[in-house]
Order: structure tokens, then sequence, then C-alpha cells
């Protein structure tokens, strides 16, 4: 039977995104869970699973081709089957396979070790050069010595110079991007608030001696801002034309920086899950951002976002809001700071917490109200372990 390979949504708010890479070739077999390709979203690049066993008998859309969600990029089937009559592949599965045309040794194409003449490769181990830079930049498909002392000549031109470019990575881009349709299209506004973590602290400690249970303050401060978004539901939805959808599960998200830009993994439902649910899969989705394990499925349908540079010494920030969520937290450090306690001048581990809100849907009293009463909880959390 015939199977529709259709692009994912991956959580994002554009409907159109990016085929960066193509895993298999039309007539490979493919196994369930196996990449098929990679894709470009707000934020990441990621690779796309096959759901079934069977051999790929058409691809659709080549790549670096922007696709709409929803549409058909491929058609895996089983061995000798065809795809329907109208991906302009059909007539090519029909046909004999002819046995490929052996290649004389030492030759290889591959775009990772591009060809190069002798000459070539040994002038490019002398200078420490890595020959699929020299066929980029010279957009040469087999590279000879003069083109390795071409490239060396533009190099040492560029050195020369007091500035240097690097590449904008698509990871990079995306994020561009996504900033760009946040503050084009949503009215931003911030409020920022000290909250007192001692109990927090307190709370901390005493799971980790009574219960070998260990939290975080972003388990501590998500799962508290999921109970106060029960409260406060708006700023737990959508604004979709005229009509506000509102989400009954908070589905948290947590900026995570990796080594080529940012990913927002989510834990599902923060509202409905004990504390250290919420710090297992907290735990779970760092590891997984920083190894590349990460699906679409950790990082889609986020409804409300947690961004902490406290472990940089940030006092305090504001975040832009990602779309279509109408709230994002920002958290900066925890530091003693004095406060006034019952007339008297105190020490006291403060934390201020920033959030960004939609103001066509927050007003500034809801988002005041919302972010008191996170405030209320996050002083008083030992509710958390009932």
């Amino acid at each position: 039977m015939v199977t529709e390979v259709v692009m994912p949504s991956a959580g994002q708010i554009s409907d159109r995104l990016r085929i960066i890479r193509w895993c298999k070739k039309v007539g490979d077999e493919v196994k369930k869970g196996e990449i098929l390709f990679e894709i470009e979203t707000d934020k990441a690049t990621m690779e796309i699973e096959s759901y079934r066993d069977g051999v790929l008998l058409a691809i659709l859309h080549p790549e670096n081709e922007v696709v709409e969600v929803g549409q058909v990029v491929a058609y895996i089937g089983e061995k000798g089957e065809l795809p329907p009559e109208n991906t302009g592949q059909r007539e090519k599965l029909e046909r004999k396979e002819i046995p490929p045309i052996p290649r004389p040794q030492g030759k290889r194409e591959s775009p990772e070790k591009p060809l190069a003449s002798p000459l070539a490769r040994r002038l490019a181990r002398e200078h420490h050069l890595d020959l699929q830079d020299v066929s980029r930049a010279l957009s040469k498909a087999v590279i000879k010595k003069e083109d390795v002392e071409v490239f060396l000549q533009k190099t040492l031109k560029e050195e020369t110079k007091d500035w240097y470019s690097l590449p904008l990575s698509p990871s990079r881009k995306a994020i561009a991007q996504k900033v760009m349709q946040s503050v084009s299209s949503i009215p931003h506004y911030p409020i920022s608030i000290d909250v007192d973590m001692s109990q927090c602290i307190a709370l901390r400690q005493h799971l980790k001696e009574s219960h070998k249970i260990s939290v975080s303050y972003n388990d501590l401060i998500m799962k508290c801002a999921a109970q106060a978004a029960e409260k406060y539901p708006l700023v737990n939805a959508t604004l979709e034309g005229e009509q506000v959808k509102v989400y009954r599960n908070v589905d948290f998200g947590l900026v995570v920086r990796v080594e080529d830009g940012l990913l927002v993994p989510v834990v599902r439902a923060v509202n409905r899950k004990s504390l250290p649910e919420v710090a297992r899969e907290n735990e779970e989705n760092i590891r997984k951002a920083r190894n590349g394990g990460l699906t679409h499925e950790d990082l889609s349908s986020g409804t409300i976002t947690l961004s902490n540079l406290g472990m940089y010494g940030i006092d305090r920030f504001t975040a832009i809001i990602y779309p279509p969520q109408t709230c994002i937290l920002a958290v900066g450090k925890i530091a003693e700071r004095p406060v006034f306690r019952e007339g008297e001048i105190v020490v006291r581990p403060l934390v201020t917490i920033t959030a960004s809100f939609d103001h066509r849907l927050i007003d500034g009293a809801y988002g005041a109200e919302f972010l008191m009463e996170v405030k209320k909880l996050l002083e008083d959390p030992w509710f958390l372990v009932g």
C-alpha cells in the first residue's frame, strides 16, 4: 500500500517550511524510525523520521524548496509498487534496473570530499585547508593546484582586513525571522516583580535531603506560573483574528541554548503534573537538546515560555514573545539584597521576574495581577509537595 509522506507542522506558526536535505533517495529501502529528510523550522534544523517500513517511491519536492504544511512531499510503499501517476517519477520506477557503471578507483563523488588532483590535495594539506571550503568558495566541482593557490591568495587578502565575515546558519536565520515576526506583529510590554526565593531554596533542600529529588528553580517557577495561569488564563492563550483560543493545559517551553542557537523544548500539561515529573521532563529535554535528540513533538505547541539568564549573572532582562503565545517569563539571577521586613532592613535572596505580554489581549492590570500571583506562590511553595 502506497503511503503519503506529508510536511509536518513541527509546532511552528509559519505554514511553509524549507526542506534542507533528503537522507534517502528514490528506490532506497526505508525503516520505520529512520531519518527521511531534514527541515528548517523557526529555531532549529529538525530531522523527520519515516513512520513505516518500505521503499521510497517518489520525492515530490527537492532540497531547498519551501513546502506548505500538510502537503505531500514523498511516497513510501512496498518494493515493486508505483507512486500515483502524477508524481512525475512513475516512469522512472517502471524502467528495468540497470547495474551502475563501475567508477575508477580513487574517484568518489561525495559532497564531503570534492574531487581534487594529487597536487591540489598536497598543497591543501600543507596549508591545513579543507577542500570542501575551496570547492564552495570557487564553485568548483574538481579542484586543481591553481584553484588552491587562488583560494590561498583570497584568504590572505581577507586576513588583512580589520573585519571578517561569518556565514549565517539556517538555525540563526530562522531565529532572526521569528524575532522579526514577533516584534513587528505583537505589541509587547514588560512588567517586572521581585520575588523572595527563601522558601523555594528551603523546599529544594528539603526535597534533596529527605526525598532524594532534585528540582531546579526553573521547575519551581514553571509550576507556580502554571498554577497562576489557571487563575489568569489569558496568559495561556492565543489571539486568532477576532477569537481568543484559551488552552486548558499549560504547555511550558524552556529556552535552552545550544551550539548554533536556541531551542525551546516543551513540557506538556505542567499544571496537571507533579513537581518531580516536571523536573524529570525538563532535565530530559535539556539533555536531548544538547545532544541533538529532540523531535518535532518535543518542540511543538508550547503555550507559554520561560527564559532564564540567571546562570550568566544577569540581574534582569526582557524577553521577546514566541508567537503565537501571549506571554514569556524572563528570569534573572538570585542574589541577596536588602529589603524592609516589619520595619527592619534584612537581607533576602531575591530574583527579578520580568513578564512580556501581548497588549492586544492582556492589559497592564491583568498582567500585574498574574505576576503578583506567581510571586505569592513562589514565596510559599510548599503546596507543591502536598
